[in-house]
This record gives C-alpha cells, sequence and structure tokens, in this order.
C-alpha cells in the first residue's frame, strides 16, 4: 500500500504466479478489439518503416550500420508506443471503466515526452545489465576458452544479473502510464514495489513476454517459407494478440500489487485503482 508521503509502506500481497496471465486472458477474450488494436497500428507502422528503409539498401543489396541500429531503434519505440497504449486500455478496464482507443493514444501522446526519457533510462538500464555477460565473453575468448565454454560462463555470469534488473525495473512503463509520476520516479517505485516480488515477475515476463516473443519469431520464421507477404500478414496475425497479452498481464500484475484493497481473485476487478 502507499502512504500519505507517496512510499511504499508495509507488506504487499503476493499474487498467484497464474493469476495474472489468467485474468489477461480473460480481459483480451472480452475485449479482443480495444487490446489488440494499438499493436495494429503499431503493426502497420513498422510495417510501412520497412517499406520505406528497403530504397535506403546499399549496393551491396544490405543496409548500412547506421540505418539498421535506427530501423531497430525506431521499431523498438514503436512497440513501447503500443505498450504505453494498451497499458491504458488494461488499466481502464480493470478499473470498470470503458476506454477509446482514441482516449489511449491521447494519454500517450501526453505523456510522448516522459515516455521518451523513461525509454532512454529502462534502454541504458538494460544496457548496463549487459554489461557483465559481455565482459565475460571478452575475457573468456581472451583467455582461449573454447566456443561453448566462453558461451556458458558468459550466461552463468551475466544472463542472472540481466534478468534481475530487468525485473526490478519492469514495472516502470505501467507506473508511469498509470500514475502520476515522473521516469525516475516510476523507476524507484519499479524497483520498491518488485521486492519480496521477484521471482513471481520473472515468471510473468519469461511467460507472457519473453515467451510469446519467441514464438512471434518462431512463427514468423515458419511463415517465411511462404514469401515476404505470407510472412508479413502471418507474423502480424500471431504477433498482435500474442504482444496485447504479454502487456496486459503486466500490467494486471502492476496493479495488483500496487493497490492491495482491490478484489484479487476477480477476473473483472473493477475495485483496481485509486481510491
Amino acid at each position: 500500500m502507499t502512504s500519505a508521503a507517496g512510499k511504499i509502506a508495509g507488506p504487499l500481497p503476493k499474487p498467484g504466479v497464474f493469476e495474472a496471465p489468467s485474468q489477461a486472458f480473460v480481459l483480451i477474450r472480452g475485449h479482443p478489439i480495444q487490446l489488440m488494436a494499438p499493436f495494429a497500428i503499431v503493426y502497420g507502422l513498422t510495417v510501412a518503416e520497412r517499406f520505406v528503409f528497403r530504397d535506403l539498401i546499399t549496393d551491396s543489396g544490405q543496409l548500412s550500420t547506421e540505418w539498421v541500429l535506427l530501423l531497430a531503434f525506431g521499431q523498438l519505440f514503436l512497440q513501447t508506443l503500443g505498450w504505453a497504449a494498451v497499458i491504458v486500455m488494461v488499466g481502464a478496464l480493470a478499473r470498470g471503466g470503458a476506454p477509446s482507443l482514441a482516449s489511449a493514444l491521447g494519454q500517450v501522446c501526453r505523456k510522448l515526452i516522459l515516455l521518451i526519457v523513461l525509454f532512454v533510462l529502462w534502454a541504458t538500464t538494460l544496457i548496463l545489465a549487459s554489461v557483465p555477460g559481455w565482459v565475460t565473453l571478452g575475457v573468456t575468448a581472451a583467455a582461449g576458452a573454447s566456443d561453448w565454454l566462453t558461451t556458458v560462463l558468459a550466461l552463468a555470469i551475466g544472463l542472472p544479473v540481466f534478468l534481475y534488473l530487468m525485473t526490478r525495473v519492469g514495472l516502470a512503463y505501467p507506473g508511469l502510464m498509470l500514475d502520476e509520476a515522473g521516469p525516475q520516479e516510476t523507476i524507484r517505485e519499479s524497483w520498491t514495489l518488485t521486492h519480496g516480488h521477484v521471482l513471481r515477475l520473472l515468471w510473468i515476463i519469461l511467460v507472457a513476454v519473453v515467451a510469446t516473443e519467441a514464438l512471434e519469431v518462431g512463427l514468423g520464421q515458419l511463415f517465411g517459407f511462404a514469401g515476404g507477404n505470407a510472412r508479413i500478414i502471418g507474423t502480424g496475425i500471431v504477433g498482435i494478440p500474442l504482444d496485447a497479452f504479454s502487456v496486459a498481464a503486466l500490467t494486471l500484475f502492476y496493479l495488483h500489487i500496487r493497490y492491495p484493497g482491490a478484489k484479487r481473485r476477480s477476473t473483472a476487478p473493477s475495485q483496481w485503482g485509486p481510491a
């Protein structure tokens, strides 16, 4: 719970590991258009971006490194805007509201500068979190270790650090979009809220985010055998609902521990939200 000073006080509830994903499934089943529309728009913009960059291919048949990085950054930021809009939708639905796509996108636009700042802080945190793994990889490779040993040591040392830091800042985006707080404050609050919930939230991230993204990439490769257009269409059909599910599960987990007075076991928890 939150004290008058705005700090988290007292022990937070511990929702079950299947609670948020199961409620996310129910929420998407009941409101598929509202929750998938933002990602449909993002996907359309991403496809358009790819067509634009296709005209910038060099004589060698590939984009230069600078354009590849710019393309990847643009796609990641578009994905972040989709996340933000779905977070707004989920928050409104969980509080018993009837959000419109226009209102969700309007809130994203109003917080666009804050989203950019949080995006930079969040990306910087994850880059720093990956440093131990890359350092281990470089040191072991320089020492002449075999490739498999180098990979194993890099994962053994770097992956736990990366996953831990990713989990501790994992609730920053829901905090920014659903509560009146700045980027730095939401990162601090995410760190506080996730205390005692690291393994539960890591489960949510691995199941709702990493697993769905891996499935999306795998099916995208499968559709790739049918040709370019089929791959674009197939990846969109698979990826849009999976992305919506992952964001809904993460947002519902945030609401579980951010507003502990609500009825946690309800699949339509309209009491969530500030009093």
